[in-house]
């Protein structure tokens, strides 16, 4: 069916296209997901940063500050300026500058949240403070331009994230960095801050996944109400054919019964419903094709035209019923003693013609001649009478030279007329 099959092919569309947009979704919401992810380690990689070289700006802008010596807090033995140390009241105090208030801060930042910040560079005052490979390559890339790095580093259990940017020399750091040879504007190094992946991780495939089921329940939800959809419609569509082919059915039979009546009406009006020989009407229309197909096969065509002698005194003396029984009876005994394909009909009354084709005048002479025998061989039981039957015949044939069947016809007429005036009872042959 044409409407199934559209109907096919826009459902195949339409979840196709359903499925192009949730794949579509999918892959921006993953993508904001991850950008987002990243940019929220990328902030808070820079606020550490930030919050640390504002301690540092502020440490530096006050030449140092001092804090009581303690197994923490010792000299800083490569911290190089007047003053370093000094007692007041039998306490000793040293100078905490910003690299060493930035290794406190960093320690503070282990212990509190398990935050590395390390401040590095190629060419550190104190060894400890030198870069490490991966610092060492951002530090180059600093130098070529690069503002700040985020990077992902190791799988599993080990993942870290480490964030660096660089440290600028300004006016207030060239007391400790002019004697390196830096100036105003230069990268002298940087903060590299490492940050644990574990809990950031985790917190960021649980939203994936949840992104997933998201989109995945979208799909299947979408998908499902096209499949109902597409159910629902050949069901309905069933019944719409079910219904039809009901009514289809009921055509065909109804067109039936219309045929079978036509072909009924068409039988009884060709039919004589006394005798249920053909009428006067349908003889004439056989008659000529009979005539055609005679002309055409060069063969010869026979007419014979009878009556029934004394019928009016029949129906006088024993009644229009016994009549009646009287003409079944002669048109029961002329179809057994005619041929099969011979034609017989009752013209009106008690007269009846036979059309007799492939057959000679004479032939046809003698087969009136063994019909008037049949009718006369046994008397026609009607009620408690038994009435003799008695014909008159003429026959003749039809020729080329007439004009139309009608011609035949009269001059069999003329032959019947004759054997009534020679005194009925008898076969006459015009030709």
């Amino acid at each position: 069916m044409r409407s199934a099959r559209l109907l096919t092919w826009w459902l195949v569309v339409a979840g196709t296209v359903w499925a192009a947009l949730v794949l579509w979704s999918l892959y921006i919401d993953l993508s904001r997901h991850r950008l987002g992810f990243e940019q929220n380690l990328l902030e808070r990689g820079r606020a550490l940063y930030t919050l640390t070289e504002m301690a540092r700006e502020w440490n530096a802008r006050h030449g140092g500050i001092y804090a009581p010596v303690t197994p923490a807090s010792p000299p800083n033995p490569y911290l190089d300026v007047d003053r370093r140390d000094f007692a007041i009241n039998g306490i000793a105090y040293t100078m905490i500058n910003p690299a060493y208030m930035t290794r406190q801060i960093a320690d503070i930042a282990r212990e509190s949240q398990g935050v590395s910040i390390n401040i590095t560079s190629l060419n550190p005052i104190r060894p400890a403070n030198k870069a490490d490979p991966w610092e060492s390559a951002a530090l180059r890339r600093f130098e070529d331009g690069t503002a700040e790095i985020l990077e992902r580093i190791g799988e599993g259990g080990g993942t870290i994230f480490r964030y660096m940017a660089p440290l600028t020399t300004k006016a207030s750091c060239l007391a400790c960095h002019a004697k390196q040879g830096y100036r105003e504007g230069d990268v002298r190094g940087g903060i590299s801050v490492t940050m644990p992946a574990a809990a950031a991780i985790a917190l960021f495939e649980g939203q994936r996944d949840y992104i997933y089921r998201v989109h995945l329940v979208g799909w299947v939800t979408v998908s499902a109400l096209l499949a109902f959809l597409y159910w629902w419609v050949q069901r309905h569509w069933a019944s719409i054919d079910k219904i039809r082919g009901e009514q289809e059915i009921l055509i065909a039979d109804r067109t039936v019964d219309l045929r079978r009546a036509n072909a009924e009406l068409e039988h009884l009006a060709a039919i004589d419903p006394l005798t249920g020989a053909f009428n006067r009407r349908q003889f004439l229309a056989t008659a000529e094709v009979e005539r055609r197909r005679a002309k055409r096969r060069k063969e010869p065509l026979a007419l014979l035209s009878f009556d029934i002698d004394h019928f009016k005194a029949i129906n006088d003396r024993h009644g229009h019923a016994a009549g009646d029984a009287v003409l079944r009876a002669v048109v029961h005994r002329a179809g057994a003693a005619l041929r099969a394909g011979d034609i017989l009909a009752r013209f009106g009354g008690e007269e009846f013609v036979a059309l007799l084709s492939n057959t000679e005048a004479r032939a046809a002479a003698l087969v009136a001649e063994r019909l008037r025998l049949a009718l006369a061989a046994e008397p026609v039981e009607a009620g408690s009478a038994e009435i003799e039957v008695r014909a008159s015949f003429g026959v003749t044939h039809w020729a080329e030279s007439d004009a139309s069947f009608e011609v035949a016809l009269a001059r069999a007429d003329r032959a019947l007329y004759r054997a009534k005036q020679d005194g009925r009872d008898r076969v006459v042959l015009e030709i």
